[in-house]
């Protein structure tokens, strides 16, 4: 191992962590540490699974369930000497692999060693020099030589030509060996070659491994070191042939293949559970040539567009938070307020988000797709649709360029794109409109979201914002209207605007267009308002899985399941009715083709959604197995020319308008130092030092950052820390009751939940006050959710909520995996990796000395509960964890999951 170490690169494995299976050499374990490897407790949180045994029953949930890439510990040596992270897929342990248990002895092969040593050990077989009782089988061209001779006289070596392994990987199956013995095969040669000395060393303890730093092939026992990856034989010729999925025994429980790029990245602790979470977040496994750091991002890193902010607020959210808690505000969007201040003032606490809406706010508070609230609950990306969608406005253009779904124009107001040979405009050609008014001369009206709304506040924050960007909003469809913003194609309003010549498009078309800082004509499916009443659901019967789209993609057609009335899973199990493929190949393209599960590509839900209902008995129609189109979310132009009519006619904006927008810049660029002044004006003070015992460590949440900044400087002035994790934190400081990660996560181990005048009270004292004074109240909140925040934290204080209990999620579960474990851990809960079977549930619940079992779904897994609920055994969604650690009350009744 010390050449290893010699080689091993500081950050190596920096986006690696690992979850070992069994019993691996610790200085494997070593390697990936000292290269900033991060060992995890859990494998659902782990980006690759080391085994050395491939029938662990671990390796197979980490594979089946979690698809996760589980290697051998030669991956993390090999990628030392490499310097690099190799490829997963040649160093599976999995006894499915077509050459799993060969040990090949390759004599005598010159040109085609590489070739045929790649093969072998790229699909689970092992290839030394040597001939020794390790080996399986003897590959020669030949029937001749000393180590033929040999292998003659050894019945449980199988002697094969070259012809054997290349057969097998092109039919993907162990062929029978008996029709590959050179003799049946021999062809005279043209000279004799000269025997060879190498023996069968019945007592030899070499492994024969091939060393490439020879020169030729070794004639006497070879050393036991591995090959050096840098001249490892590799798959290089193998593009013909491509790896197969392991083949197992089929199992009686499901079996899931999960490719989801969500990751592991976990939501962000500030984000609002009230919300509606994205489905299980299991990490992603690469390309065979792609290597670690594609999958494994630090937590959060999902869209590198998130750190930079997107300028969108949520106009499409179903899920209310509680009254006064603000929603969800991903990373990406925390500057919104700040770019509409000039119109309304927030609040410290406004930025944490824009509330839903639905019919239904008790209900809807709800997370979980829960079968009662399935009609308004939406998955994730429905919940950030258009969050905080003003913060670009102060942005420079190439930071803006590259968060589009879309090419970028070459100039402000070109011809955007030829659509069913219909030249489309978004302004008039030639005319130069400013990026913070790329609005202006648009004047929308809004259809069918409004009832939808539970906070009757949104629709005016979607005015201000659509305002501050240059357009406005009319109350009904007047005749100045140029937009109509809809969901649904089947409402009076939608004819009368068709009729009319306006410009149809939903809320993810401005969503688009606010990322973009200019107006384009609506070019992806979601653009367009779908094809029969809010709530109707043509797909009801499926159960939809996606394989091959990531990012931006991917949470289109999560979305367009929904909206179609469909379940989405982020795994594929045999419950699955349809796969949605990018391209035909992967695991889970292999694993429907095998079970039988039709795969189509995304056009096939696109027609869905405008109208073309055939297309659910057409699922084996030719078209939907085209997988070539380069934009395949692209809507069908035959599905939708009289909604693209509208945009063959150009907006044209006259000198006036921009001439008003012009000074109304200038104006707010004069005002903005004064206001970053004030901003920055400090007391100062030099920092205390405080006893450990009495130095309060805080924890914020539901702020801007600019907020957190401030009090920071003021906590550390004062001698307070800020509390790295929720298990060291003494305070809690925040303005009202949010259900954010760490809000629950702090709600089980905190002493004090105290709003921000404790912090200026002790900044005025110039030492920390007592906090009794500024315990948090939220009267809303608490009648909202039924509870008092003073009895919760007493109940936290006396006992664990969950202390003593076992939990199994299902993988799709909502929150996502990685968010709810830490809630429920805190509160003293752990978190079953496997799922439990009847008859373990029965023993725990039978026998009072073993921890009971909880089982929490979502309504997208209710076919991984079909044996449970057949047994009666009851199953709850989220709620139960994040309600109940809210209350910090065990409430077995209100919140059940039913078929």
């Amino acid at each position: 191992m010390s050449e290893e170490g010699n080689k091993l690169s500081d950050e190596l494995f920096k986006d690696v962590k690992f979850y070992v299976v069994g019993d691996i050499d610790q200085k494997v374990v070593q390697l990936l540490k000292a290269g900033k490897g991060k060992e995890v407790s859990y494998n659902a949180l782990a980006t690759h699974i080391i085994a050395e045994d491939g029938d662990n029953p671990e390796v197979g949930e980490s594979r089946e369930v979690f698809d996760l890439p589980v290697v051998k510990p030669s991956w993390v040596i090999l990628s030392v000497r490499c310097g690099d992270l190799l490829p997963v897929t040649g160093f599976s342990p999995e006894s499915g692999q077509i050459f799993f248990g060969v040990t090949a002895c390759l004599p005598r092969l010159p040109d085609d060693l590489n070739t045929l040593w790649a093969y072998i050990t790229f699909y689970g077989g092992e290839c030394q020099l040597n001939l020794n009782k390790k080996v399986t089988h003897l590959v020669v061209k030949e029937p001749k030589g000393a180590k033929f001779e040999c292998a003659l006289k050894h019945l449980g070596i199988r002697i094969v030509t070259p012809d054997w392994i290349t057969e097998c990987v092109k039919e993907k199956s162990r062929k029978d060996e008996v029709l590959y013995h050179p003799r049946l095969t021999y062809v005279e040669p043209e000279e004799e070659e000269e025997s060879e000395a190498e023996s069968y060393d019945q007592h030899s303890h070499s492994d024969g491994s091939y060393s490439p730093r020879r020169s030729r092939l070794s004639s006497g026992g070879s050393s036991g070191e591995e090959s050096s990856p840098r001249r490892r034989p590799g798959p290089k010729k193998l593009n013909s042939v491509s790896p197969s999925s392991p083949r197992k025994p089929v199992r009686r429980s499901e079996r899931m293949f999960d490719d989801s790029d969500d990751d592991s990245s976990t939501e962000k602790e500030g984000t609002n559970l009230n919300w509606t979470p994205a489905e299980v977040v299991t990490p992603t496994p690469p390309p065979p040539t792609n290597t670690a750091r594609r999958r494994a991002g630090p937590p959060g890193t999902k869209d590198p567009v998130s750190s930079a902010g997107s300028g969108l607020i949520n106009l499409c959210a179903t899920v209310p938070p509680a009254p006064g808690s603000g929603g969800a505000m991903p990373a990406e969007a925390r500057s919104a307020a700040a770019a509409i201040s000039h119109t309304t003032q927030q609040g410290a606490s406004a930025p944490e988000g824009i509330p839903g809406w639905s019919p239904a706010a008790r209900t809807l508070r709800n997370i979980t797709n829960n079968s009662d609230m399935a009609p308004t609950n939406r998955p994730a990306n429905v919940a950030h649709i258009i969050q905080n969608l003003t913060a670009n406005q102060t942005k420079p253009l190439e930071q803006q360029t590259n968060q589009s779904h879309a090419p970028t124009p070459n100039s402000t107001n070109p011809l955007l794109f030829n659509q069913s040979k219909l030249a489309l405009f978004g302004h008039e050609p030639g005319q130069e409109i400013p990026q913070d008014g790329f609005l202006l001369g648009c004047v929308f009206a809004i259809a069918d979201y409004p009832e939808q709304m539970a906070d009757k506040q949104l629709l005016a924050t979607w005015k201000r914002v659509i305002q501050a960007c240059g357009g406005a909003v009319d109350p009904t469809l007047t005749s100045r209207c140029t937009h109509l913003l809809c969901e649904s194609q089947v409402s009076n309003m939608y004819v009368q605007a068709l009729r009319e010549g306006k410009r149809c498009v939903t809320a993810h078309w401005l969503n688009t267009i606010l990322k973009r800082r200019r107006m384009v004509p609506p070019h992806r499916t979601l653009h367009l308002p779908f094809a029969f009443p809010p709530g109707a659901k043509p797909c009801s019967q499926h159960i939809i899985s996606v394989t091959g789209f990531v990012d931006a993609d991917r949470d289109d057609l999560k979305l367009m399941a929904y909206l179609a009335g469909a379940r989405y899973t982020g795994y594929l199990c045999r419950s699955n009715t349809v796969l949605i493929c990018k391209e035909p190949s992967g695991l889970k393209y292999e694993k429907a083709k095998e079970w039988k599960i039709p795969c189509v590509n995304a056009q096939w839900l696109c027609d869905i959604l405008l109208g073309n209902f055939e297309a659910l008995r057409q699922i084996q129609h030719s078209r939907y197995s085209i997988y070539t189109h380069p934009e395949p979310l692209v809507p069908n132009p035959q599905l939708v020319q009289n909604l693209l009519a509208a945009w063959r006619t150009p907006i044209k904006v006259s000198s006036e308008a921009l001439a008003s927008l012009q000074l109304f810049q200038k104006q707010k660029i004069t005002d903005q130092p004064a206001n970053k002044k004030a901003r920055l004006e400090e007391i100062q003070s030099p920092n205390k030092k405080l006893p450990p015992e009495s130095t309060p460590r805080v924890m914020f949440t539901g702020f801007e950052p600019t907020q957190v900044q401030q009090y920071t400087k003021r906590l550390h002035a004062l001698g307070g820390e800020v509390a790295d994790n929720s298990q060291k934190v003494t305070h809690l400081v925040a303005s009202k009751v949010t259900r954010t990660i760490k809000f629950l996560t702090a709600m089980s181990v905190v002493k004090h939940i105290v709003s921000p005048e404790w912090l200026e009270e002790s900044w005025r004292s110039q030492k920390f006050v007592d906090e009794q004074s500024y315990t948090l109240r939220d009267a809303e909140a608490e009648v909202l959710f039924g509870f008092s925040l003073e009895e919760s934290l007493k109940r936290a204080h006396s006992a664990p909520l969950f202390k003593g209990k076992y939990f199994y999620l299902t993988p799709g579960i909502c929150p996502s995996l990685s968010t709810m474990k830490p809630i429920l851990e805190s509160a003293g809960g752990k978190l079953l990796a496997k799922q439990p079977s009847y008859r373990k549930i029965m023993e725990h619940k039978q026998n009072k000395n073993l921890p009971e079992i909880i089982l929490i779904s979502c309504d997208n897994d209710l076919h991984l509960c079909r044996e449970y609920f057949l047994k009666n055994i009851d199953v709850h969604n989220a709620e139960f964890i994040l309600t109940g650690v809210l209350t910090q009350k065990l409430d077995y009744d209100s919140y059940p999951l039913q078929q």
